[in-house]
């Protein structure tokens, strides 16, 4: 799977996902707007050893 062409645009997709579904709920868990906006400078960055802190 991960050597088809398109792997690295379905990762980012999911992680975009994740992230966004994170950033819905910083509202009422402001503790985790840094790490939000963490993972959107890896995906900005294109860093694919960012590591995920739980929220």
């Amino acid at each position: 799977m991960t050597r088809w062409p398109g792997y690295g645009t379905l990762a980012v997709i999911r992680e975009l996902r994740m992230i966004t579904t994170n950033a819905r709920k910083v509202h009422h868990a402001p503790n985790s707007l840094e790490e939000v906006q963490r993972r959107v400078d890896g995906l900005r960055h294109h860093d694919p050893l960012l590591g995920w802190n739980i929220l």
